[in-house]
C-alpha cells in the first residue's frame, strides 16, 4: 500500500501538551507536512465527536500466541493467520505492534508454542511477511531464563537480529508469581495436572534455577545494545529478584510488583508498562500508575483504548497523559520517537481515529502512513481530502466509505 496525500479537516487532535479543538492536518507522502489549528469562533459540526490520536504503539502484544493455540483443532497456514491478526489489531487503533513469541522449552508439559524449534520458525515466518503486513511490525522475544539449554538460540537471534526487543522472565516457583508450592501446584491443578505432577515439576523448575549464569544473562544484554534491541525485565520484584542485578543495563521493567519497586527503576530511567487488560478486565487502577510511563495491551488489544477512558474517568488523567503513555513513551522507549508517537510535522501520518460520542470510545479509523487501513461502519464521519493525480476529491468518512 503507498502512502497518500491527503488532509484531515475540522476535528480535535489530541498533541502531546494540549488538545486542539478544531485543526486540520495535511499529509504529503505519508509524512505530516502541517497541522492547521483554526480559531474557536470556527463552527466545527463533529468537533466534540471525532478525535485524532496520534496511533497507539503496544510494546507487549500477546495474543498471536492465543490466536495459535486456538488453531490446534484445525491448521490453518501461519501466514493466514498471521494476516487475520495483522488486521484484527488495526481495529483496535494499533499501529505499532511488538508481538510477543514465548520461549520456555522446559519440559513434556509446556506450552509446544513455546519450544526452541518452534519459536525460531515463527520468529522466521513473521520477518518473512512484514512488509506485507498492515502494521509497523516488531518481535518481542519473552525469555523464560529457566530455559538455560535454549541460550545458544537467544543468543544467535540476538546476534543475527532477528528479534526487536527481550524480555527476561524469572517464573520460578516461591519467585515468581507463585509464592510458593501451594500457590504452584493449585495453578497446575486448575490446569488438569495431578498434585504429584505438581510437586515433582515445582522441585523441577527450583533446581534449574541453580544451573542460570549471571554472566550469559549479561552477555545477551550486552549484545542487544550493540545491535539496538530493547531490553526488558519482565515482573521485577524486591531485591531477591535475580534479575533485579541487571537493572542498570535495562531499557524497561514491565508489571513491577508494587510502587517501591516502580520508582527504583524510574530512579534508573527505566521506563515502566503497565497492562491495560488488567484495568479493564480486573477493574484495577495501579497504585503506581503515577510511575507508569507506558500501557500495553497484554493479552487483551481491545483493551488499549477503553484502559485511557477508564483512567480518565477513575485517576483523572488527561487525553495529553494519554497521548504519552500510548504513543510517545513507547516510542521514547523504542527510540524511534523521532519518526512516530505524536502528531507533529514531519513525523509518520500513523494515527488512531476515536469517536467519543454519546461518551462510549470506539475506534473508527485506523490510519497508517497516510492511508486508511481500518474503516468502522458506523454512523460517524470526518473531512477527509484524497489528493490524486485527477486533483482533490473530498470526502466524508463514514466508516467503510473512507475513499
Amino acid at each position: 500500500m503507498h502512502s497518500s496525500n491527503c488532509f484531515i479537516k475540522n476535528v480535535s487532535i489530541a498533541l502531546t501538551d494540549k488538545m486542539v479543538k478544531n485543526g486540520d492536518i495535511i499529509i504529503e507522502n505519508g509524512i505530516i507536512k502541517d497541522i492547521v489549528i483554526h480559531q474557536r469562533n470556527k463552527k466545527c459540526k463533529n468537533q466534540n465527536d471525532i478525535i485524532i490520536f496520534p496511533g497507539f504503539i503496544d510494546l507487549h502484544n500477546n495474543s498471536l500466541e492465543k490466536n495459535l493455540t486456538r488453531n490446534k483443532s484445525f491448521v490453518l497456514p501461519f501466514e493466514i493467520l498471521m494476516k487475520k491478526h495483522d488486521t484484527e489489531l488495526t481495529f483496535y487503533g494499533i499501529t505499532t505492534a511488538y508481538h510477543c513469541v514465548s520461549l520456555a522449552d522446559l519440559g513434556r508439559f509446556a506450552n509446544p508454542l513455546r519450544t526452541g524449534k518452534n519459536v525460531e520458525e515463527i520468529i522466521f515466518k513473521i520477518n518473512q511477511m512484514k512488509s506485507s503486513l498492515k502494521l509497523n511490525t516488531f518481535i518481542h522475544l519473552r525469555y523464560e531464563i529457566l530455559d538455560v539449554d535454549s541460550l545458544a538460540l537467544v543468543k544467535k537471534l540476538v546476534s543475527e537480529r532477528k528479534i526487536d526487543m527481550i524480555s527476561f522472565m524469572d517464573h520460578t516457583p516461591g519467585y515468581g508469581i507463585y509464592k510458593d508450592l501451594e500457590s504452584y501446584k493449585k495453578y497446575l491443578i486448575q490446569s488438569g495436572l495431578s498434585i504429584q505432577y505438581a510437586e515433582e515439576e515445582f522441585f523441577k523448575l527450583s533446581k534449574l534455577r541453580s544451573r542460570i549464569n549471571y554472566h550469559d544473562i549479561e552477555e545477551i544484554i550486552n549484545i542487544c545494545r550493540n545491535c539496538g534491541i530493547i531490553t526488558v525485565i519482565h515482573d521485577p520484584k524486591d531485591k531477591k529478584d535475580l534479575l533485579r542485578a541487571f537493572e542498570d543495563i535495562i531499557d524497561i521493567a514491565e508489571f513491577p510488583e508494587n510502587n517501591w519497586v516502580a520508582d527504583e527503576f524510574r530512579r534508573k530511567n527505566v521506563f515502566i508498562v503497565f497492562s491495560a487488560g488488567k484495568i479493564v478486565w480486573s477493574d484495577f487502577i495501579p497504585e503506581n500508575l503515577n510511575s507508569t510511563d507506558i500501557i500495553c495491551s497484554e493479552y487483551s488489544s481491545f483493551s488499549m483504548l477503553q484502559s485511557a477512558f477508564i483512567l480518565q474517568k477513575k485517576s483523572g488523567i488527561t487525553l495529553n497523559d494519554f497521548v504519552n503513555m500510548y504513543s510517545l513513551n513507547p516510542a521514547k522507549a523504542i527510540r524511534l520517537n523521532n519518526a512516530i508517537g505524536s502528531i507533529e510535522k514531519g513525523k509518520k501520518a500513523d494515527f488512531t481515529v476515536v469517536s467519543v460520542k454519546d461518551k462510549i470510545p470506539r475506534v473508527i479509523q485506523t490510519i497508517i502512513g497516510g492511508m486508511p487501513v481500518y474503516s468502522s461502519c458506523d454512523d460517524d464521519y470526518f473531512d477527509f481530502n484524497f489528493i490524486s493525480d485527477f486533483g482533490v476529491r473530498n470526502y466524508h468518512s463514514r466508516g467503510c466509505h473512507f475513499i
